[in-house]
């Protein structure tokens, strides 16, 4: 009994603390630092069960290939919203939408100069660019809108045989779509631009080269 008392109590207490300590007493609860229980047949739940070495050691993790140095391009996309990304793609937003105003400004007055150029080589006619810019201007932001827009005057008095605000819109839509595949006729009929006469020194190059070669063959008839 005394043997027992004194594992009970520890073997580095005197005598006479032996006596005044109370022995420790456990539940089917305790467990010793290993895991393992302090009672005998008793059965830890799975969460408190100490893992099985082997099964471990035998388990094959999926491998991962850690690319040394991966491209900007891939690098750049898989940072996209991370905490650190998130000012900087910010600022990025913002100077690309005020870049974009300034860019579809140059669109628009090289597309006035291109559709000016090709009046003036075709058809020998001398327009303003930059009223050909305002209507292809007016043209753009139709397109971005469902109903019709508040146009100049200019763009009023060039598109002057539309009835209403509507056919107006419609024409508008005609003439971006002309400019942009670069359908000089067509857009010349949505802006009154009237060609030369069939006497005219300036008519298309086509037309001059047809009506030299029928007055060549009368002259030889």
């Amino acid at each position: 009994e005394t043997a027992i008392a004194a594992a009970r109590t520890g073997p580095y207490l005197g005598a006479e603390q032996q006596n005044c300590v109370k022995p420790m007493e456990f539940t089917s609860k305790d467990v010793f630092s290993d895991g393992t229980s302090v009672r005998g047949g008793v059965t830890l739940p799975a969460q408190y069960a100490e893992p099985d070495f082997a099964s471990l050691t035998q388990t094959r993790f999926p491998s991962r290939k850690v690319k040394s140095n991966p491209p900007a391009s891939e690098l750049h996309a898989r940072e996209t919203g991370a905490p650190w990304r998130v000012e900087a793609e910010e600022r990025i937003a913002e100077e690309n939408k005020e870049a974009e105003v300034e860019i579809q400004e140059r669109r628009i007055k090289r597309l006035g100069i291109q559709t000016a150029d090709g009046i003036k080589r075709n058809y020998g006619l001398t327009v303003d660019f930059a009223w050909l810019a305002t209507i292809i201007r007016a043209a753009f932001e139709q397109s971005r809108s469902p109903t019709p827009i508040k146009v100049q005057r200019e763009v009023k008095l060039a598109l002057s045989r539309a009835r209403d605000e509507q056919q107006r819109m419609e024409m508008l839509n005609q003439f971006l779509k002309a400019i942009l595949r670069f359908d000089l006729k067509m857009a010349m009929d949505l802006v009154d631009i009237k060609e030369p006469e069939e006497d005219s020194p300036f008519k298309p190059a086509r037309r001059r080269r047809r009506a030299a070669g029928a007055e060549a063959t009368s002259v030889r008839s």
